[in-house]
């Protein structure tokens, strides 16, 4: 069996940003409620809250729901995912349709990718943003004959609701 773990840069690093994001959610509640403050200040404080509350969203969608860790055994033919929210995850390569190669794009770096499209219609979005090289797996889907799509494009943390190669 393969194992391809998390990217530890990564996840250590948004462990950190979120950390540090919900110390600066409390901390301005905490001062804000110890002090009498004017409308502006208070209007400013909500406009603060609100941005730290949309990054965090990015954050926790991108580390709990995004597989962390992929094994595959290529003499069962069976794949794991694991993530922090959803846990473990086994699928077999006949419940998969078909892969397609994407990027996903951030401010510093390209991170390649692989969207796994099942027969069930869903879609298993693994990248190197939350895990190690990919190359081995890719391998293992040509050498199980997965059908190969195409290239698609990903936008971290959400998916557009339409999927390119959808039926």
């Amino acid at each position: 069996m393969t194992t391809i773990a998390k990217n530890i840069f990564t996840c250590w690093g948004r462990i950190i940003f979120t950390v540090t994001l919900i110390w600066l959610f409390i901390k301005p509640i905490q001062n804000t409620l110890t002090k009498n403050d004017d409308v502006f200040h208070l209007l400013l404080f909500i406009c603060f809250l609100v941005f730290v509350i949309i990054m965090a969203s990015f954050l926790f969608v991108g580390l709990l729901l995004k597989p962390i860790t992929l094994s595959f055994s290529p003499s069962e033919g069976q794949l794991f995912t694991h993530s922090i929210l959803l846990g473990n995850r086994k699928y077999s390569v006949n419940d998969l349709e078909g892969f397609s190669k994407t990027k996903l794009w951030t401010r510093s770096k390209d991170y390649p990718g692989i969207l796994l499209y099942c027969k069930d219609n869903s879609k298993i979005e693994l990248n190197e943003f939350n895990l190690q090289s990919l190359k081995p797996f890719v391998k293992f889907l040509n050498e199980e004959h997965i059908n190969y799509f195409g290239e698609e494009t990903s936008w971290f943390p959400f998916r557009p609701i339409h999927y390119r190669f959808d039926k």
